[in-house]
């Protein structure tokens, strides 16, 4: 706190906000950090208890026949689909390992405990379970599992960034609300200044300010109005003294010893009055350098200082003295880079005999850069100038803050570009995401259909065959089995046609999905390889590749897609941008219609002309519809009605479009009733 004693009033009080503004906000977010962090600790042996239930459910049977390969192809299909699963472990009623699995990426002996007490364990770096596994009321075996902590690591660190975050939007609020507090404390003081150079250069003490508060610079202004007061009163009674001196001289001149006497009282009011000038003056002095600001009086000519109050010293560290005795002192101290044009200005004005204001740089004693905004007069005496008189005020803090201010919105922008890559980003994995839903689903199926082949039935027919094979004749007339065989072979026959048929069919279908992951990846990378580029290109192909994006979630939810293109010339944009948008609006209408549980999906494309210089590209579903209250704040930052929704998406997508010289507006009738998004593009500069 004893730094905060010696530095200027208006950085004091900005320090003082953005301290305590800090403080509040760490105290807050890190209470808030620490109960989510306990909260998910405590249920993650919950889950793993959920899914080790599960699994011994599907492990009973293995046990019960002492079936290793069914018991380890039940611990990778539960498993496989686990990504925080590091091992798991079967082991038998007599406490020996029956069957085990180990994530792919790590090495196949990772070592597995021996079975121990039921119940759960958090390790440095994973948790562990045993957990029973029990059927009629009889122990067949344990289920050990182990589990990375990744997931509640990863939970810590967004909540930290989302913390820092919070925290420097808030302090950047604190800023601009402090700075503009100042102007209610500085403002007084500035206009007392430009009073107090008014008073100087006209010697006009009738003027006053207008107090405007009660407090500590209500009773400054009482003062500077009652001291100008008394000088004003003074220097009348002074003028009034000179009349009357002159006019006693010119009547007494005749008789010099008659008036002797009277002259000696005359010379001695006229000193006294000179006194009460002279303390006024002092008065006006000390006024003068209690101003949070330098008075300076200079020589037009060559700018040599005449007078300059006590902050000189203060604002750049250079003895009072030195400004008065050095001619060249304010020529020699001015920035390299702002000399010429310093002087130059100040000739101008001076040359013109007006008032100016002006910044400038002026090089401190340590080295330092101090931004000067000063403002001068010229004292014009027979069209001849004779004094150049003014204020300089240090703003070096307000230049630092401007400065500052301009790198966080470089920043800013910078963010909001990433945040619209990782957008379009995380609309790949979702897509990827559903295309291999389809391809588990197929894989499952084929899987299924092995299990339930009748090879079996064929081996064991067979067999018979090869024990009957030296009398089939009679086997056949006399046996019947035999009898039975010719149709039992022409059933099996044909189901494993059947059976050959279907796996072929779900082995294609896995290659048009794992063709539909390349095509996705591709269409990304191309995307991405041209962010921020502007450049010309037909709109049916944008909104097609983005539609790409969509398609898997839309055949997977029964979505009918309607197509209504106009013929439209090409577009200017920012293709990733411009691609950010429309997956993120056809994402939306997914999850709007999946809401409202329609039977009959339907998503509209549209793509019009609207005026001669813009396209509307419109996104229409029948999902759950948009209610009047929230369609006023649907494109706010963080707004969303969704359940896990960060309320990210349509308010990037409204910023980017207007980046691009277009917009993002939506429309609905109420809820139930659907929506409309409609995003509105420039058209390509046919001349460039």
């Amino acid at each position: 706190m004893r730094l905060l004693m010696n530095i200027p009033f208006k950085q004091k009080l900005n320090w003082i906000v953005m301290l305590t503004s800090s403080a509040a906000i760490l105290l807050a977010y890190a209470t808030f950090a620490t109960y989510e962090f306990i909260a998910y600790r405590h249920s993650m042996p919950v889950d793993l208890a959920v899914l080790a239930t599960i699994i011994g459910e599907n492990g009973k049977s293995a046990l019960e026949f002492n079936d290793v390969k069914f018991a380890e192809k039940t611990l990778l299909a539960s498993l496989a689909v686990q990504p925080h699963i590091m091992a798991a472990c079967l082991y038998g009623e007599d406490g020996e390992v029956f069957a085990k699995y180990v994530r792919p990426e790590l090495p196949a002996d990772l070592p597995i405990p021996k079975q121990r007490r039921m119940g759960h364990l958090f390790a440095k770096d994973y948790l562990e379970l045993f957990h029973p596994i029990v059927s009629q009321n009889k122990t067949l075996g344990t289920l050990y599992l182990r589990s990375d902590l990744e997931e509640l690591y990863s939970r810590l660190r967004g909540s930290v960034g989302i913390g820092a975050l919070v925290l420097l939007a808030s302090l950047g609020v604190a800023w601009m609300l402090s700075t503009q507090v100042q102007r209610f404390i500085s403002g007084p003081i500035l206009k007392l200044a430009e009073i107090t150079t008014l008073v100087a250069e006209q010697k006009n003490y009738s003027v006053r300010v207008n107090k405007e508060s009660e407090d500590e610079l209500g009773a400054l202004y009482d003062g500077f109005n009652n001291m100008l007061s008394e000088i004003e009163r003074r220097d009348a009674a002074l003028r009034q003294a000179q009349d009357d001196l002159e006019k006693r001289v010119a009547d007494r001149t005749a008789d010099l010893t008659r008036a002797n006497h009277s002259l000696k009282a005359e010379v001695g009011e006229r000193q006294r009055a000179e006194t009460a000038l002279r303390i006024s003056q002092n008065k006006f002095e000390t006024l003068v350098n209690s101003i949070d600001g330098l008075v300076w009086e200079a020589d037009p000519k060559t700018f040599k200082f005449t007078f300059v109050s006590q902050q000189a010293e203060r604002l750049l560290g250079y003895p009072h003295a030195q400004w008065l005795n050095q001619p060249t002192f304010w020529q020699d101290h001015l920035h390299p880079d702002d000399r010429q044009r310093a002087l130059e200005f100040f000739r101008q004005a001076v040359a013109e005999s007006k008032s100016s204001h002006f910044e400038y740089r002026m090089i401190a004693a340590d080295d330092r850069a101090v931004w000067i905004r000063g403002s001068a007069s010229v004292v014009v005496e027979g069209n001849e100038p004779v004094l150049l008189r003014g204020v300089w005020l240090d703003i070096t803090e307000q230049k630092l803050a401007g400065q500052q201010l301009e790198n966080l919105h470089s920043q800013l922008l910078e963010t909001s570009r990433q945040a619209g890559m990782a957008e379009v980003a995380t609309g790949v994995l979702h897509n990827v995401g559903n295309v291999l839903n389809s391809v588990n689903v197929s894989s499952t199926l084929v899987c299924d259909g092995v299990r339930q082949s009748k090879l079996p039935t064929l081996a064991r027919t067979a067999a018979v065959l090869r024990e009957n094979a030296h009398n089939l004749n009679a086997f056949f007339d006399g046996d019947p089995r035999g009898r039975m065989l010719p149709e039992l072979l022409t059933q099996l026959a044909d189901h494993l046609t059947q059976e050959q048929a279907h796996a072929l069919k779900e082995l294609e279908s896995l290659t048009r999905n794992i063709e539909h992951i390349k095509d996705i990846v591709a269409m990304q990378q191309s995307y991405a390889k041209v962010s921020g580029v502007i450049e010309s290109l037909p709109l049916a192909g944008l909104v097609e590749d983005a539609l790409q994006f969509n398609i898997a979630a839309f055949i997977r939810h029964g979505v009918s897609v309607v197509r209504q293109y106009e013929q439209v010339p090409p577009v200017t944009v920012d293709k990733h941008k411009a691609l950010q948008i429309l997956i993120n609006l056809m994402h939306n209408a997914n999850h709007a219609m999946e809401e409202a549980r329609q039977q009959d999906k339907l998503l509209v494309l549209g793509i019009t002309r609207h005026g001669d210089d813009r396209v509307r590209i419109t996104v229409t579903d029948n999902g759950i519809g948009i209610s009047p209250e929230n369609l006023t704040r649907i494109f706010s930052h963080g707004f969303t009605t969704k359940k896990n929704g960060h309320g990210f998406g349509l308010h990037i997508g409204a910023l980017a479009a207007k980046d691009m010289g277009g917009s993002l507006t939506a429309h609905s009738d109420g809820p139930g009733r659907g929506a409309t998004f409609t995003l509105e593009l420039p058209l390509a500069n046919e001349t460039s």
